[in-house]
């Protein structure tokens, strides 16, 4: 019996349909990254470049983030105790700032320190 990973269609589906890295498709498959890549290579599935991986990586991230945040504030919305403050960090000074307040005040006054 051939082995799932060794199938075309089952690494292309893994791979861009749902979007999984190499890292995980050898966890799943319990070989090394290095027998994968040597697959799909193989089976001529293309690879995605460093830069598409982090944006997949990043999208998946943020729809995570905030598929949780959405699901937290409906279960929660009655109950200020549990209000989430969302924080930001100004990238000139490196002061936090709660995004709830309506912007970075000490960057409108000119306060920042660099």
């Amino acid at each position: 019996m051939i082995e799932d990973y060794k199938k075309r269609g089952w690494l292309y589906n893994r791979y861009w349909k749902e979007s999984l890295s190499l890292k995980k498709i050898a966890e799943i498959s319990n070989v090394s990254t290095r027998i994968i890549k040597y697959w799909m290579e193989k089976l001529e599935v293309e690879i995605k470049s460093h830069q598409q991986a982090a944006l997949t990586r990043q999208d998946r991230i943020a729809w995570k983030c905030s598929k949780w945040l959405s699901d937290y504030r409906k279960k929660h919305r009655n109950n200020p105790e549990r209000e989430i403050r969302l924080i930001k960090k100004c990238w000139k000074c490196d002061i936090m700032y709660d995004v709830n307040e309506e912007d970075h005040k000490h960057q409108q006054e000119g306060m920042c320190l660099k």
